[in-house]
């Protein structure tokens, strides 16, 4: 499961960037202004949802992260850092 997650995190933050380029890239040199509102532009309507579920995702795993540090005490924060990891 921890692995499937990792990868969500990837694919949405990959699929989010590639969402907004694409919509970025419609106006790219075309010398036309750009509207008052994207809210018209699927591009920006998946783009908006991607990076909200980015957000929880995200929120989600950092929660994750501390519950396992702080409730199990199983060292996870110091297995994932730098340095020396114990004696």
């Amino acid at each position: 499961m921890l692995v499937a997650l990792h990868w969500l995190l990837t694919v949405l933050i990959l699929a989010a960037l590639a969402v907004g380029f694409f919509g970025l890239a419609a106006f790219a040199g075309s010398g036309a202004r750009l509207p008052k509102s994207f809210a018209a532009y699927p591009t920006f309507q998946a783009h908006f949802w991607l990076a909200a579920l980015l957000v929880v995702v995200i929120v989600l795993h950092v929660g994750a992260a501390l519950y396992h540090q702080l409730v199990h005490m199983d060292g996870l924060l110091a297995r994932m850092s730098f340095g020396r990891r114990g004696p």
